[in-house]
């Protein structure tokens, strides 16, 4: 053997010694500092100083350069050193629903008799949380790996923010070893920006020349949000989880879920972890939740919370009561309280507005006032009855609260001497200028059209629905959204142009417009603003709406109180206008969620208006009948009474969307196998789990394919049913008060 050979050798032993020593060094560095991070966010003393800590981060970031290794946990990732050019999406495993809410304890009671009850418990065990009031976020771990981070987005699919959620320090890069680490894991939870950290950001961002941030919620979105995780990174965010699921286990309850996230590394403040009432009656779960709320209060926590979540605490009994609708569970609720968004201000005036169905709402003039991060101007005041029960005049004093923090709501009138302290230091002297108040008198007619109201109950009406101006803008609009016609393009300024020029001032003219008009002819009449390319896509989509099915244009006709669930329910049962408009009041109140005022309602306006639309309808080729646009297999509900749980992946169909094809068949669909399960379909890579409970309870598990084959599903028009529901699915329906704000 040469010298040479000799010498390469050594100096090859002495590289591979060395290498191995910088990779043991790398891997020390990078779980010192992370369990350093960990312990300092759970405010744990770790022994470290922030400068020591700063000078090992600095020799881990040249390590990691030299040999070009990162561990998945090394700290150094939640620095943020990827600019995104654009946010990808994520497609959640299942939809990330909401929950709904109440603001009065009678409320609260009514919903725990009523889980109580229809579930045929004596009593039932609940799980109790914080409502953090921040970003929904669902983190992804493979094997204790976090490999992605999303937003809430549409509920079925939200924006990748992986890179931004790694800056985050609460939030593990990698769980801990245990029982619960391993598999797919998918931890839902909420960011949050710390009060102590807006104080920070908003002083840098006004030195800077900057617009502070209104609130803790709008500086978390836009933090989270971020191109740059540098950004992110600087705004010192923290996450919180609410729940976790996982391939590999099956929890008993949601309280046997928090202990399994704090056993992965996520925290919660002291005292403020989700907790078990253990099975009590509706009164005392009551009871414990109000104690929570006063004791969540006097711990003065540096984030913003509004309120407290309720859910059952039996996972399997969640999966038993199911969703409430498409977007929303029923298994849970969250208590609100409004007391500390309230403020007072001076009520300066009142306007009355017209509604698409020909409502009058007072909404009251406020001098501006700034409540819960916004400043509020307007306030809705209901009706007639409600302004005297609370005794609203002009110029006096009144209490606004933010119902769930979006809508302004006025709950009483206030002393001078509250409404001056309000805002006054105290001691001031009240000034003896004495205000004049004056009572809020209704118009005798339409403040748009002119036309004598007339007052149904305790609501004043203008009855000219087809001449008045915002009466039809407002059908117009609903009839263009998204969630009825889907009409892109046509918005309040287009359907304002539309109606002052007579080209269309009803939902049918736009089509008798596209039918007897040029795009030219049009453009000529609409003047200024308007290009030839831009009503020729107004003619398209004019167009394309035409094949909409029937229950959706039955939506669009604005039957005062009629969403888009009851027109298909009402659809389906008379499958014609026809049968509708002939319908007697009796038939009308039998179909489930139909009451006696709503039935009076529809029956009425197709006494008015019913032939009319059909009529016109026929004419234009558009649909009449419940078949029109709908399979018969839909229209048949041939999986009507079944109860399914869809386990693995679909050959046909991604995600939910098997849900979705089931559920529009008739099938009621659930994520857990229970005594009321009719099948367990099983598709690629079926859960261990759901066998297992399947056939403990003596469930039929059935493959995908055969259960296809047994019912005679078309899988060609299910696929271009889920293209239709997907778009449409997404959007709430819009309530019938018109947005003021």
């Amino acid at each position: 053997m040469t010298q040479r050979t000799v010498t390469r050798r050594l100096i090859s032993r002495t590289r591979e010694k060395r290498d191995n020593m910088e990779m043991q060094r790398l891997y020390d560095l990078t779980m010192l500092l992370d369990q350093a991070s960990n312990m300092y966010y759970q405010g744990i003393d770790s022994g470290m100083s922030d400068t020591e800590f700063d000078l090992k981060l600095k020799e881990l970031q040249a390590l990691e350069k030299e040999l070009g290794t990162v561990l998945p946990n090394s700290p150094t990732q939640r620095v943020g050193s990827d600019i995104q050019k654009e946010f990808k999406k994520i497609k959640h495993p299942f939809p990330m629903l909401t929950i709904e809410n109440t603001y009065e304890n009678v409320e609260l009671l009514d919903w725990l008799y009523k889980m109580r009850d229809k579930h045929n418990h004596h009593s039932l065990s609940y799980n109790v949380s914080v409502k953090y009031d921040g970003i929904s976020c669902e983190l992804h771990y493979k094997d204790g790996i976090l490999v992605s981070g999303s937003t809430r987005g549409d509920k079925n699919v939200g924006d990748d923010i992986t890179a931004n959620v790694k800056t985050i320090k609460t939030v593990p890069l990698k769980l801990k070893d245990g029982l619960f680490s391993s598999g797919e894991v998918y931890v839902r939870g909420e960011v949050l920006m710390p009060k102590s950290s807006l104080k920070r950001v908003n002083e840098s961002l006004v030195a800077e020349g900057k617009k502070a941030f209104a609130n803790c919620r709008n500086a978390c979105a836009g933090s989270v949000k971020q191109l740059d995780p540098k950004v992110t990174a600087s705004r010192g965010l923290i996450f919180r989880p609410w729940d976790i699921f996982s391939n590999n286990w099956d929890f008993s309850t949601q309280t046997d879920k928090t202990g399994a996230l704090k056993s992965l590394g996520f925290m919660y403040e002291n005292g403020t972890e989700p907790w078990s009432t253990g099975v009590v009656m509706p009164e005392k779960a009551n009871e414990m939740i109000n104690l929570f709320y006063e004791k969540l209060k006097a711990m003065d926590l540096d984030f913003d919370w509004d309120g407290i979540v309720i859910k059952v605490d039996s996972v399997s009994l969640q999966d038993e009561i199911g969703t409430k609708d498409n977007r929303s569970i029923e298994w849970g609720i969250a208590r609100k309280w409004n007391e500390d968004k309230e403020v007072i201000t001076r009520l300066e005036g009142v306007e009355f507005q017209v509604g698409r169905t020909g409502n009058i709402t007072p909404v009251g003039k406020l001098d501006p006032v700034p409540c819960d991060g916004v400043i509020i101007s307007n306030v809705i005041l209901n009706n007639e009855q409600y302004i005297k029960d609370y005794g609203f005049q002009i110029n006096k004093p009144i209490k606004i609260v933010r119902s769930g923090s979006v809508i302004p709501k006025a709950i009483g009138v206030a002393s001078e001497e509250e409404y001056f302290y309000s805002w006054a230091e105290p001691g001031t002297p009240i000034p003896l200028d004495a205000k004049i108040y004056r009572d809020i008198k209704f118009p005798e007619t339409c403040p748009v059209c002119g036309a004598k109201l007339e007052k149904v109950g305790e609501i004043w009406k203008c009855p000219n629905s087809v001449g008045c101006p915002a009466q039809t803008e407002g059908l117009m609009l609903q009839w263009c959204s998204k969630q009825c016609m889907d009409i892109e393009g046509i918005g309040p300024s287009v359907i304002k142009d539309l109606a002052d020029n007579a080209l269309a001032s009803q939902p049918l003219d736009l089509y008798f417009m596209i039918k007897t008009m040029s795009p030219e002819q049009v453009v000529w009449n609409l003047g200024e603003g308007y290009g030839l390319k831009s009503v020729k896509t107004m003619f398209k989509n004019i167009e394309a709406s035409m094949s909409k099915p029937f229950e959706t244009i039955l939506f669009g006709m604005g039957i005062p109180g009629i969403g888009r669930e009851n027109a298909k329910a009402i659809a389906r049962e008379f499958k014609t206008l026809d049968a509708i408009i002939h319908a007697s009041l009796e038939d009308i109140v039998s179909i489930e969620g139909i009451g006696p005022v709503l039935a009076e309602n529809i029956h009425k306006w197709m006494n008015d208006n019913g032939s009319e639309w059909q009529e016109r309808l026929a004419e234009l080729g558009m649909a009449t009948e419940f078949s029109a646009g709908v399979s018969a297999a839909q229209n048949e509900q041939i999986l009507e009474g079944l109860n399914i749980v869809f386990t693995g992946k679909s050959s046909h169909w991604e995600g939910d969307e098997v849900e979705m094809v089931l559920s529009s068949y008739g099938a009621k669909c659930g994520h857990g196998v229970s005594k009321k399960t009719s099948y367990l379909i099983t598709g690629e890579k079926p859960g261990g789990s759901k066998l297992a409970k399947a056939r403990e309870l003596g469930v039929e598990v059935i493959s995908e394919e055969d259960f296809i084959r047994k019912y005679n599903i078309p899988v060609g028009e299910a696929t271009e049913l889920v293209k239709t529901l997907n778009k449409i699915a997404e959007v709430e329906e819009k309530h019938d008060q018109e947005e003021l704000f």
